[in-house]
């Protein structure tokens, strides 16, 4: 299990990924930086599709840099041996979601599954 301040550098570095996507139209970062089976499935293209709801919605997650998370759960290897991570960032006007899962690859925690939504 990484300590917790590593949790907290994989949240906001992979949010603050998806943000600089949203803002460039360009995910190929995230997706570079990530696990190698995440990677496969998901061109850029398709994480455009995945997140352009965010996109659309004007939603700004530059606050992630600065604000602590919520966690809904505690961090956790699950059964497969994956992180998993879940909480909010109460970013105003609105707040973010997120759900992630890493995956260990090489000695590192990369990215492995991804959900993140405005509530």
């Amino acid at each position: 299990m990484p300590p917790p301040v590593a949790v907290l550098a994989m949240v906001r570095s992979t949010l603050l990924a998806i943000d600089q996507g949203n803002r460039t139209g360009n995910y190929t970062v995230l997706r570079d930086l990530a696990a190698p089976s995440f990677h496969d499935a998901n061109t850029a293209a398709r994480l455009a599709q995945i997140f352009a709801p965010l996109t659309a919605g004007g939603i700004d997650m530059l606050g992630v840099a600065v604000v602590d998370p919520i966690y809904t759960q505690p961090a956790r290897i699950d059964p497969t041996g994956k992180l998993h991570v879940r909480g909010v960032f109460q970013i105003p006007p609105r707040a973010i979601s997120f759900e992630f899962l890493f995956e260990a690859v090489g000695g590192q925690w990369k990215l492995f599954a991804v959900a993140v939504q405005p509530i």
